[in-house]
């Protein structure tokens, strides 16, 4: 092993750890974002003081939206929260596999491909909850316009991590034929 390489591989424990920590403090921070949103769409159902200052407060800038709207739009984002709390638990495990030196192993590639389906489809209901709140308001007799927010940067995200675990799949196979050759 030539000096670069030894080097490369005597930081992946050490960046493997960061990684971990990191992903550790982001299952904290998205677990409490999910408690927030729940209990603000929780207050949103039933009538007291806390909705009234805050509808006081959103309507003061010209929008109508009622309590079951934002009860609903806290509830979708907890959904959305939720999913990427889900794939921050399968990115613990793909670099827990990094820490121990085996990152192209066949769990790894249907972790990658687990992920790209739930950020995908955590975009498609995070699309649809965005297109709806505008019916919902025509059904309350406001006028406004309907637009399908897409975010590019989230698809760019999708298809990087489909390309990720094709590498990780063609790196297992190039492993797996190593292994067989003598």
């Amino acid at each position: 092993m030539n000096d670069n390489t030894q080097y490369l591989s005597d930081q992946f424990p050490k960046v493997g750890r960061v990684l971990d920590i990191l992903l550790l403090v982001m299952t904290v921070l998205l677990s409490i974002a999910i408690i927030v949103m729940v209990l603000s769409a929780l207050i949103m159902l039933f009538d007291n003081q806390f909705r009234n200052e805050l509808l006081l407060r959103v309507t003061d800038g010209g929008d109508e939206l009622t309590p079951y709207m934002m009860g609903l739009a806290a509830l979708a984002g907890a959904v959305v929260t939720f999913a990427y709390l889900f794939v921050v638990n399968i990115l613990r495990k793909v670099v827990r596999s990094l820490r121990n030196g085996d990152p192209f192993i066949p769990e790894n590639i249907s972790r990658l491909r687990r992920i790209w389906i739930i950020i995908a489809s955590a975009e498609v209901f995070r699309m649809f909850c965005s297109a709806l709140l505008p019916i919902l308001l025509r059904i309350e007799g406001q006028e406004t316009e309907n637009l399908v927010d897409i975010r590019l940067a989230t698809w760019f995200l999708v298809f990087v991590i489909m390309a990720l675990a094709e590498v990780f799949r063609h790196g297992a196979e190039l492993r797996q034929d190593q292994k067989l050759t003598v």
